[in-house]
């Protein structure tokens, strides 16, 4: 907050009193951080602004908060496309396990995890040295 506060809001409001700063002013910080693109940033600087100003309204440092309803006025961020489009032969295989046992992805309904594995009798052994993947041991149950 402090590097915002030295290299946008101060520039934008220079030394004026906190109680002749206009919703305008604070607009011109908004359009200051938009310039650069930085829509996750005006968003904060909106918060903050109106944190800031509604400290101040306490101790009747200013009678009003002009930071107070900044989203009627801003620019509208475009719109994120969050998740890349890949068509079905275009996704990747996923390869067999150890020892040719098929495994889960997404498209089968499950994910990769611990549990697919324990699915194949045998293939998992509990000894003295933890968790080991063999085929069958002596001495080693499968688990059920």
């Amino acid at each position: 907050m402090r590097y915002w506060l030295d290299n946008a809001a101060l520039p934008a409001l220079g030394t004026m009193a906190v109680n002749k700063i206009h919703r305008s002013d604070c607009a011109k910080v908004q359009v200051a951080i938009l310039g650069r693109g930085a829509f996750n940033t005006v968003e904060k600087s909106r918060t903050w602004l109106n944190q800031i100003f509604g400290h101040a309204i306490v101790p009747g440092h200013t009678e009003n908060n002009p930071a107070s309803n900044l989203t009627d006025i801003a620019v509208q961020a475009p719109k994120e496309e969050r998740y890349p489009h890949l068509l079905e032969p275009e996704r990747p295989r996923v390869p067999p396990g150890p020892g040719g046992i098929p495994q889960q992805d997404d498209r089968q309904g499950g994910f990769l995890d611990g549990g697919s594995h324990r699915l194949a009798a045998g293939a998992w052994c509990a000894g003295p040295s933890g968790m080991n993947w063999m085929a069958m041991c002596d001495g080693c149950r499968p688990r059920r």
